[in-house]
């Protein structure tokens, strides 16, 4: 599912009534937070070398942030890598999180790395 929406082409959102502001950031946002989730859980699973082509794979308004999980150490502290960039990139969290409504989920940087459930 995360390497689906970190493709360049794909939808993120239906809508008609989403702010031009949002619509542009959005789809960098969305596939930025599937790589660096990827990331992550390649690098949970030991896959350091694969976390790391996956992290320096990033374009858009939002690509220093896999890269700045390099070099992957541990889960850990990428983790808290993300927290920091959320927290120095407000532009990130207010593009990821919907305007369409309180049905939609809302991120919080704490949010972004939460554990990685693992599935056999």
């Amino acid at each position: 599912a995360y390497r689906e929406a970190m493709e360049p082409g794909r939808t993120v959102f239906r809508g008609s009534s989403v702010p031009p502001e949002w619509e542009q950031k959005a789809p960098d946002a969305v596939r930025t937070f599937a790589r660096t989730r990827l990331a992550i859980l390649l690098l949970q699973t030991g896959q350091s070398a694969e976390a790391q082509r996956v992290a320096e794979g990033a374009t858009g308004a939002f690509a220093e942030l896999p890269g700045s999980l390099l070099p992957f150490r541990d889960n850990v502290a990428a983790c808290a890598k993300v927290e920091a960039y959320a927290q120095r990139v407000p532009d990130f969290l207010d593009a990821l999180n919907s305007p369409e409504g309180y049905a939609n989920p809302q991120w919080h940087e704490t949010d972004l790395c939460g554990e990685v459930p693992l599935i056999s």
